[in-house]
C-alpha cells in the first residue's frame, strides 16, 4: 500500500511555490493547500480558453457529429458555462484540424489515459498517478495551450518525469503538442535522457512539506487514502458552426 498518492499537478503547483514564495508568504502556501485539497476556484479566462480548445480537440477525436461540424465550417465557436462564469471563444478551423492531422499521424489508440506506478524512495512507498491526453505506440503525448511559446517551455515540467517513469520501458518519448492558438509547437524529450533521480529529490522535498501541513489538508488520498472531496463543478462546454465550409 502506498504511503502517499502525488500527481504532476501536484507538483508543479509545489514548484510553482519553490519559485514563488517569499519568506513562506501565507498566499503562496494558501494556494499550495487548496490546489492539494482541490479547492473549487474560478476559472480565468485562459483556463477556460485552452479546456474550450482541448474539448473540440477531443471531441473531434470521439464523436462523429462534432467531427461533421467541424468539417462542414471555417470557425468553431465554443460556449462555456461553470456557475455564474461564462465565456465564449472562437477557434480557428485550420489550426484544429492541423493538430488532428498530426495526432492521427502519430497513430493515438488511446486518450485521457489513466497511469500510475509506485515508486520507492528513502523506504517511503509514493503512488504516482494521473491522466495523460494522448498515447501513441512509442510516444506520450500531452496537450498545452498557451499564450506564447518559447522552447523549452515544458522543461521543468514534472508530467515529463512522472508520465515517463509511469511507462518506463514502455514509450520512447514524452511529447508536448503545444498552441498559441495561431501555430503548432512540440517539444520532445527521449525518456532515456530523464533524470529520474530528480524526480525522488523532488517527491522527498513535497513530502516533507505536507507533512509539516499535515493537519491542514483535507483531501487525505494525499497521505495514501481514498476519500477525496466533493468533485470540482465541471463546465458546461458547447461546440458550434460559425459560416459554411
Amino acid at each position: 500500500m502506498a504511503d502517499y498518492k502525488i500527481t504532476a499537478s501536484m507538483l508543479n503547483s509545489f514548484q510553482w511555490y519553490l519559485d514563488h514564495q517569499s519568506n513562506n508568504d501565507d498566499a503562496e502556501i494558501q494556494k499550495l493547500l487548496d490546489t492539494i485539497n482541490r479547492v473549487s476556484v474560478e476559472y480565468t479566462e485562459a483556463q477556460a480558453r485552452g479546456k474550450c480548445f482541448e474539448e473540440v480537440i477531443n471531441k473531434y477525436l470521439t464523436s462523429a457529429e462534432v467531427s461533421k461540424l467541424i468539417k462542414a465550417t471555417n470557425e468553431i465557436q465554443v460556449n462555456f458555462d461553470c456557475n455564474e462564469q461564462h465565456f465564449n471563444f472562437v477557434f480557428d478551423k485550420k489550426l484544429i484540424l492541423k493538430i488532428l492531422n498530426y495526432l492521427e499521424e502519430q497513430g493515438v489508440y488511446l486518450q485521457q489515459h489513466y497511469i500510475n506506478k509506485e515508486i520507492k524512495v528513502d523506504n517511503t512507498n509514493i503512488e504516482l498517478y494521473g491522466y495523460i491526453d494522448y498515447l501513441t505506440p512509442t510516444t506520450i503525448i500531452d496537450l498545452k495551450t498557451t499564450k506564447s511559446y518559447s522552447f523549452p517551455k515544458y522543461f521543468n515540467n514534472w508530467q515529463k518525469h512522472i508520465y515517463s517513469y509511469c511507462l518506463i520501458n514502455e514509450v520512447e518519448q514524452m511529447q508536448f503538442l503545444a498552441t498559441d492558438f495561431e501555430e503548432m509547437f512540440i517539444e520532445n524529450y527521449n525518456t532515456d535522457t530523464i533524470d529520474y533521480a530528480e524526480l525522488r529529490r523532488m517527491l522527498m522535498h513535497f513530502i516533507i512539506w505536507i507533512e509539516a501541513y499535515r493537519e491542514q489538508i483535507t483531501d487525505k488520498k494525499i497521505f495514501g487514502g481514498d476519500n477525496e472531496p466533493t468533485p470540482r463543478v465541471e463546465p458546461i462546454i458547447t461546440i458550434n458552426a460559425m459560416g459554411d465550409n
